[in-house]
C-alpha cells in the first residue's frame, strides 16, 4: 500500500552478531542451493496451425555469476496434458538456448502448454518449472473444452500470514471465477452479530482490499455478491492472540514496514529479528525494539536490483512470527534502448534499417523479433522477461506483473502464493545431488568383445567425427571397475564415435564393446500436484481476441509463402576435402585459423603438422613449456592456468591472487573452453598451437587475457596419428535446429506473394562492443503497414533488456 506522507521515527537497528537459526537456513540456501531462472522468448503471442513458433530461452541463477546446468528441457503440450515435442538442447556459455516447435497443420484450436526445465530445476516442486501459455488457432478444427465447471473462488489474505487481534491489520483478498479469470465481486463485512462493518469490492484484475483491528473471542464475516447475481457468506480467518503484526510500505527510498504487537497480549515480543532477502541473500539483518508495542524502519532499496523483496520477523526462539513479500522496480535494473528507424518503409518488399542503441560498453545476450503488427491474433504478451524472470521461481499462483500501477502491483504481492511461503518446507529443503552432466554424457562400461569381460584401468581414446566432418579427440580413465565418463561432448543430430581401450602397461589394443548407462531420469514428478487441464482452462481467455477471424488467412497464407519463409541459402558447390599441401606454417594456419585468431604476426605459432613432435607422451601444455615464450601455465589442485606478466589487475589482487595476474582465455578449434579440456587431448590429434598477448586480439569478453588457441587436426592431417581405432558407433546429440531465414529482394523473386507474419527473428544478437549499438536489416512483406518489435535480453552483469513497441 502506498503512503503519500510517512513520519519515520528514529529507530537503532542493532545488528545481531549472535548465528540465528534462519540465518543460517538462508546461507545455506545461498551457497548450496542457488535458485534458477528460467524465460522463454516466442516470436509471436499466438499461432496458427502449421507454423513455426521460434524462441529463444534464457537460463541464469540468481544471485550469482555462473550457471548450474548445461543442458534445457522443452515440451509442447495439448490440452489433456500429452507431450507432443520433446526437445533437449545445450545451454551455451552465456545461458541461452535456441529453438523451435512446428506446430501440426493438423493441430486443433486450443490453448497450447510450453514446459521447460532443467535437471537441477526438476529437483524442486514442479512450480519451479516455466510454463507459458501458445494458443493455437486452426478454425477448421477445435479440440474439446476443457469444463472448469461453474462457481467462483474467494480468498483471504491477511498481511503477514495471519491477523493479529487488538491491532490494525490489512486483509487482501481475490476473487476468480473457475477458469481463474478475475471476478468482480462486491460484499459487506459482518460482525458474529449481524452488525454491518462495511462493504469492500475487487477491482478489475479481481483484487482488492481493506485495513480492521479483530477484536480477540470475536468471529467475523463477509457477505459476498458475485457477478451471477448469486450470493455467499463466509467467515474471515480467525485473528490469534499472540504474535506480531507487520505491514510493508512504499516509500521513495525503499520499503517501510511497520511491526505491531498485540497490546493485551503480557507475553508480547519485546525484540524481533527483522531478516530482508533478495535473491537467497540476506540483504537487512536487524534485531528491531518494539517500543509501546510498535516499530517502523526503512529496508533501502538503493543496492538493491529489481525483483522480490521478502521480510521476515522472528522471535528470540527462532519462530516465524510474520512475512510478506514485495516487489522492488528500479529503473536501474533496466537497460535503457534508444531505437531510431535508419531506414522505414511500409511498401511491399521493401528495404527497412533499424538502430538499437544501449548504453556504451554493453555486453550481453539478446534476442529481437519483428512481426506485421496486423497480422498478430494477440499482441499484447502476459509476461516478458521481468517479470517472468524475476518472479516465476516456485510461483503458486501469481498475477500479471505488468500493469503500471504500483498499488496494483501491490496488491498482487499480496495475494500471490510461492512454495517458500512455508517456512517449515524451506528451513528443511536439502541441497539437491547436482546430476546435470556437461552437455551429452557419453560413459559407461567397457567389456571385451564377445565374452563379457571387463577391460579394467588403462585408457579410452576416443575420436568424434559429427556430421560436417569435424574431429575432436579425448583420452578418458578406464576406472577400476571398468567404468568411464566422457561429460563434454555437444554436436547436433548424430556423431560417429571410434574408440580403442589401451591398457595401463600398453598392451595390444584388444577389439572391446561399450554398456552404456542407462538414463534413469524420472519426469513424472514434474506435473505431480500440478492439472494441465486447470491450468489450460485458465487460460482460455487467449482465445477470445477480436483478432481471431484472421486465423483462417494466416492459414491460407502459409500454403502461398510456404518456401519462402523457411528458405535456407546453402553453397552452390561444396568445396572438395583439401588433402594435405606442402606448404609450412603458413599453409596450416591459413587451413586452420580463421577471422581474428588468422593473424600470424601479432601471435606466437606452434606448428605440430609440419613439423610432429617425436614423442607424444604427455599433454599439449607439458609440450609447449620452453618451445613457446611469454606466458606461464601453472597447475595446482590437478587444474591448469595460464597467465602472462604483461596482464595484471587490482581486481586479481584482492581476489586473493598475490600477483594481481589476470588469468588467460583458452579456446579450442576457435570456441572457448577450459583447459581441463584440451589436457586431455593427446599430442598427435593437436595441429597447432597460437598464443596472443594481452591486447593483440579482439574477441567479446577478452578484456586484459591473453589467449591461448588449439587446434585440433582435420581429417586430411589424421595420416600421422599411430593410432587405430578398433571400434565405432553411432551416438545421439541434440535435436537438430533449423535456422530462420527471410527473403533478400535485392536478388531474390519480388514476383512471388510474401504474406509472412513473422518478419525477423534473431535470437542471437550482439551489440558493438564499444558504441553498444546493434543495426539490423530486414525487407517487409506485401500487405505490413506497422511492425512489432520486440527486443529483450541479459546484459553480462545481470541487468535485463526489454523494449516493445509497434513502429508505423
Amino acid at each position: 500500500m502506498k503512503q503519500s506522507a510517512l513520519f519515520l521515527a528514529t529507530i537503532f537497528l542493532t545488528i545481531s552478531i549472535f548465528a540465528q537459526d534462519p540465518i543460517k537456513v538462508l546461507n545455506r540456501h545461498r551457497d548450496s542451493i542457488p535458485t534458477e531462472q528460467l524465460y522463454m522468448h516466442f516470436d509471436k503471442q499466438a499461432y496458427v496451425a502449421g507454423e513455426t513458433a521460434w524462441f529463444k530461452a534464457y537460463v541464469r541463477t540468481a544471485g550469482t555469476d555462473g550457471l548450474v546446468s548445461t543442458n534445457f528441457f522443452a515440451e509442447l503440450l495439448n490440452e489433456k496434458g500429452e507431450v507432443l515435442q520433446s526437445k533437449k538442447l545445450p545451454v551455451i556459455v552465456d545461458g541461452s538456448i535456441n529453438g523451435q516447435f512446428d506446430i501440426p497443420t493438423t493441430a486443433p484450436q486450443g490453448i497450447y502448454m510450453v514446459r521447460a526445465w532443467t535437471n537441477y530445476t526438476r529437483f524442486f516442486d514442479p512450480t519451479y518449472l516455466f510454463k507459458k501459455a501458445v494458443p493455437v488457432f486452426n478454425p477448421s478444427t477445435t479440440a474439446a473444452s476443457a469444463d472448469a465447471g461453474a462457481g467462483y473462488i474467494f480468498e483471504w489474505f491477511p498481511e503477514g500470514g495471519r491477523l493479529l487481534n487488538g491491532v490494525s491489520n490489512v486483509l487482501a483478498y481475490r476473487c476468480t471465477d473457475k477458469k481463474m479469470q478475475p471476478a468482480l465481486v462486491s460484499g459487506n463485512l459482518l460482525s458474529s452479530k449481524g452488525e454491518d462493518l462495511g462493504s469492500f469490492s475487487t477491482n478489475k484484475y479481481g483484487l482488492g482490499y481493506f485495513s480492521f483491528p479483530p477484536v480477540k473471542g470475536e468471529k467475523y464475516f463477509a457477505e459476498l455478491l458475485f457477478p451471477d447475481r448469486t450470493k455467499q457468506k463466509i467467515e474471515l480467518p480467525a485473528g490469534i492472540d499472540n504474535g506480531i503484526a507487520l505491514n510493508v510500505a512504499d516509500h521513495e527510498e525503499g520499503k517501510v514496514f511497520t511491526l505491531l504487537s498485540s497490546p493485551s497480549d503480557p507475553a508480547a515480543p519485546k525484540e524481533v529479528l527483522l531478516l530482508a532477502v533478495m535473491n537467497n541473500l540476506i540483504v537487512l539483518k536487524a534485531n528491531v525494539e518494539l517500543k509501546e508495542n510498535e516499530a517502523q524502519g526503512l529496508v533501502s532499496t538503493a543496492n538493491l536490483s529489481e525483483g522480490i523483496l521478502r521480510l521476515y520477523a522472528f522471535d528470540k526462539s527462532n519462530n516465524l512470527l510474520a512475512q510478506r513479500a514485495c516487489y522492488v522496480t528500479l529503473e536501474s535494473s533496466h537497460v535503457p534502448v534508444e531505437f531510431k528507424a535508419l531506414q522505414k518503409s511500409s511498401g511491399p518488399k521493401t528495404l527497412n534499417e533499424w538502430s538499437f542503441v544501449l548504453p556504451a560498453n554493453t555486453k550481453g545476450n539478446f534476442s529481437i523479433a519483428v512481426t506485421d503488427a496486423d497480422k498478430e491474433i494477440l499482441s499484447v504478451n502476459e509476461e516478458n522477461i521481468f517479470t517472468s524472470l524475476l518472479t516465476q521461481p516456485g510461483k503458486k499462483q501469481f498475477g500479471n506483473m505488468q500493469v503500471k500501477d504500483e498499488e496494483v502491483r501491490d496488491l498482487i504481492m499480496l495475494t500471490s502464493s510461492w512454495v517458500n511461503d512455508d517456512w517449515a518446507f524451506f528451513a528443511k529443503t536439502k541441497a539437491p545431488r547436482l546430476v546435470d552432466e556437461l552437455h551429452l554424457p557419453f560413459k559407461g562400461k567397457i567389456f571385451q568383445e564377445g565374452n563379457n569381460k571387463l577391460l579394467t584401468g588403462g585408457q579410452l581414446d576416443i575420436l568424434v567425427r559429427t556430421k560436417d566432418s569435424t574431429d575432436h579427440t579425448y583420452t578418458v580413465p578406464v576406472m577400476d571397475d571398468g567404468s568411464f565418463k566422457l561429460y563434454e561432448l555437444a554436436f547436433q543430430d548424430t556423431a560417429r564415435i571410434y574408440y580403442r581401450w589401451a591398457g595401463s602397461k600398453e598392451e595390444r589394443p584388444t577389439n572391446s564393446e561399450i554398456e552404456f548407462d542407462r538414463d534413469n531420469s524420472d519426469y513424472s514428478a514434474l506435473l505431480k500436484n500440478f492439472s494441465v487441464q486447470q491450468w489450460v482452462a485458465s487460460k482460455k481467455n487467449l482465445l477470445n481476441t477480436p483478432s481471431a477471424s484472421i486465423a483462417a488467412q494466416l492459414i491460407a497464407d502459409l500454403k502461398t509463402t510456404e518456401g519462402l519463409a523457411s528458405r535456407i541459402t546453402q553453397k552452390e558447390k561444396e568445396e572438395p576435402q583439401k588433402k594435405n599441401p606442402v606448404g609450412g606454417t603458413k599453409d596450416v594456419n591459413n587451413r586452420y585459423a580463421t577471422g581474428a585468431f588468422s593473424g600470424m604476426s601479432s601471435a606466437r605459432v606452434l606448428d605440430l603438422v609440419t613439423e610432429p613432435p617425436s614423442n607424444i607422451q604427455g599433454n599439449i601444455f607439458d609440450y609447449i613449456v620452453g618451445k613457446m615464450s611469454g606466458f606461464t601455465i601453472e597447475k595446482a589442485a590437478g587444474n591448469y592456468a595460464i597467465y602472462s606478466s604483461r596482464s595484471t589487475s587490482t581486481r586479481e589482487a584482492l581476489s586473493g591472487n598475490s600477483r594481481g595476474l589476470v588469468p588467460g582465455k583458452v579456446y579450442l578449434d576457435e570456441q572457448e573452453t577450459s583447459m581441463d579440456m584440451i589436457s586431455r587431448i593427446t599430442l598427435d590429434q593437436i595441429a597447432l598451437v597460437k598464443y596472443f598477448a594481452p591486447g593483440s586480439i579482439t574477441l567479446p569478453g577478452i578484456g586484459l587475457s591473453c589467449v591461448l588457441c588449439v587446434y585440433t587436426r582435420k581429417p586430411e592431417d589424421l595420416n600421422n596419428s599411430k593410432k587405430k581405432y578398433t571400434n565405432s558407433l553411432i551416438f545421439p546429440g541434440y535435436v537438430s535446429g533449423k535456422i530462420f531465414t527471410a527473403p533478400d529482394y535485392s536478388i531474390d523473386d519480388k514476383k512471388r506473394k510474401d504474406t509472412r507474419s513473422t518478419i525477423y527473428w534473431n535470437p542471437d544478437v550482439k551489440a558493438n562492443s564499444e558504441t553498444g549499438e546493434i543495426r539490423i536489416k530486414f525487407y517487409s512483406n506485401d500487405t505490413g503497414k506497422r511492425f512489432h518489435v520486440v527486443f529483450e535480453g541479459v546484459t553480462t552483469d545481470g541487468r535485463l533488456v526489454s523494449f516493445d513497441k509497434v513502429i508505423e
